[in-house]
C-alpha cells in the first residue's frame, strides 16, 4: 500500500512540477521583455537629456533671475513672435 501511495503522490507531484516550471520560464520570459523595455527606455530618455542639455546650454549668457531654461524658452518664444510678424 505505501508503494500505491508513493506512485499516486509522485503523479500528483509530477503535474505541480510541470506548472511550476511553466510558470517560472513565463515569468523569466516576462522579466526578460521587461528589462528590454527598460533598456530602451533608458536609451531614450539618456538622449532627450542630451538634446534638452545641448539646447539649453546654446545661451551663453542668462537672464538674472532666469534658468537657463526659461531664458531659451523666452528667447525662442521672442524669436516666433517677431517670425510671425515678418511672415504676416
Amino acid at each position: 500500500m505505501s508503494d500505491l501511495k508513493n506512485e499516486a503522490k509522485s503523479l500528483i507531484q509530477t503535474p505541480m512540477e510541470l506548472i511550476s516550471m511553466i510558470l517560472q520560464r513565463h515569468n523569466e520570459a516576462i522579466l526578460e521583455e521587461i528589462r528590454d523595455q527598460v533598456k530602451k527606455l533608458t536609451a531614450e530618455r539618456n538622449d532627450i537629456r542630451d538634446r534638452y542639455y545641448d539646447l539649453v546650454m546654446q545661451v551663453a549668457q542668462k537672464m538674472p533671475d532666469e534658468s537657463r531654461h526659461e531664458t531659451a524658452k523666452r528667447y525662442i518664444t521672442e524669436r516666433e513672435y517677431e517670425l510671425k510678424f515678418i511672415d504676416s
